[in-house]
């Protein structure tokens, strides 16, 4: 039985939807005694999956279709994160500027991942199950450690799950958009922009200080550069597999395409996320 492009999209969002409430596998470490280590082991996680999916995914992607304004969109994304957060410092709340900017990051970011699943359904079934799968591998760690971040922050356990599955929506906007964001690459880049200023300039230190606060061993110090390390290296090996999963499904769209009529609507079957 075919799956439409419309239900499967909205399958693969909600996927990514259940997946938002993965970080409470932290509070079950927590409870067994092993709260300071999956606190500062998740903040180094989150941070260096944003740092290894700016490089090696998202500006990639951008200066590719882009032109000499995309660094510029990514400049610009960066300094919105420290402009929000230095804005969100000046109103009195329980929640840290860091928190509340991840929440934002996370919702363009989330954007973009539906339109890259809406426009892979339409391509094809294969197309989309395999965005799917790739969007799903990389949101996993990176929701793990979103809960280590939010959780710093000052978030409660249940405020900080709804909030996070609440930005997990987008991706459905993303797919309604999917056809029309023709700026993308900006998109793209302005993510990859926010992403570094977000885990260099707000999550790292916090990673330092938790290892501070928590009388980190020097085992401990350099497990959490094993950590980072690992991160990078799955973050680079999921960036290949995506290569070649964009190139296949590519290929076998241009073929088709080639065997109907001209006047048929073409579809950009290209894999993003």
């Amino acid at each position: 039985m075919a799956v439409s492009p419309a239900v499967g999209a909205a399958l693969s969002c909600g996927l990514m939807s259940v997946l938002s409430f993965s970080g409470a596998l932290l509070l079950l470490l927590g409870k067994k005694g092993g709260a300071g280590w999956a606190e500062y082991a998740a903040l180094t996680l989150a941070a260096s999956t944003m740092v290894a999916d700016s490089f090696l995914h998202l500006l990639p992607e951008a200066v590719e279709d882009g032109n000499e304004w995309t660094m510029l969109a990514a400049f610009l994304g960066a300094v919105s994160v420290v402009c929000f957060e230095a804005g969100c410092a000046a109103v009195e709340s329980s929640v840290e500027p860091f928190g509340l900017a991840n929440l934002a990051v996370e919702a363009v970011h989330n954007l973009i991942d539906g339109a890259a699943i809406g426009v892979s359904w339409a391509a094809s079934t294969s197309a989309g199950l395999a965005t799917t799968v790739a969007v799903a591998i990389h949101e996993l760690p990176q929701e793990l450690g979103d809960f280590a971040v939010l959780k710093r922050a000052g978030f409660d356990s249940r405020r900080l799950l709804l909030a996070n599955f609440a930005v997990s929506l987008t991706s459905f906007l993303g797919v309604a958009l999917a056809s029309t964001l023709v700026v993308s690459h900006y998109l793209l880049a302005f993510t990859a922009g926010s992403f570094l200023a977000l885990s260099l300039h707000s999550i790292a230190p916090q990673v330092l200080a938790s290892l501070d606060e928590h009388k980190a061993s020097p085992f401990a110090r350099v497990s959490c550069l094993a950590i980072a390390l690992a991160a990078a290296l799955f973050m680079h090996a999921l960036a290949l597999l995506e290569h070649a999963d964009a190139t296949t499904t590519t290929t076998t769209t241009t073929m088709q395409s080639s065997e109907e009529p001209r006047s048929a609507p073409r579809v950009d079957a290209k894999l993003r996320w």
